[in-house]
């Protein structure tokens, strides 16, 4: 709505010649840089709650920008614990089987550098 507001001022003050296409792309380039960044932080929060192992919900905090960047940072992920608990719960519905559950565990276990 704000664009539209925008457009039609542009054109009122300067007319309708080439020169109110370039104030109006001047009116709108930080409201298309602010959408830019919005999308860029969405994907980061993304990333880092996927990397936790937590929901792709929390890619919706990319919205607040840099804010919801250290939110999602911030956020403890999943423990090794919790982990093999879901694991665990998936063999007792028999939605794996139990090599995969092995497999499972043995890659959670022997994960290096994660403080879980």
């Amino acid at each position: 709505m704000k664009a539209i507001a925008l457009l039609t001022a542009s054109q009122s003050a300067v007319g309708t010649g080439t020169g109110g296409w370039i104030v109006m792309l001047v009116q709108l380039l930080p409201l298309a840089l602010l959408g830019i960044f919005a999308v860029v932080c969405i994907f980061l929060c993304r990333a880092i709650a996927k990397r936790k192992g937590l929901s792709g919900s929390y890619m919706w905090l990319g919205l607040a920008g840099i804010i919801g960047l250290i939110i999602v940072a911030v956020i403890p992920g999943k423990s090794k614990a919790e982990i093999l608990m879901e694991q665990k719960q998936l063999l007792d519905l028999g939605l794996i089987t139990a090599e995969e559950f092995e497999e499972q565990k043995k890659q959670i276990l022997t994960q290096q550098g994660e403080k879980r």
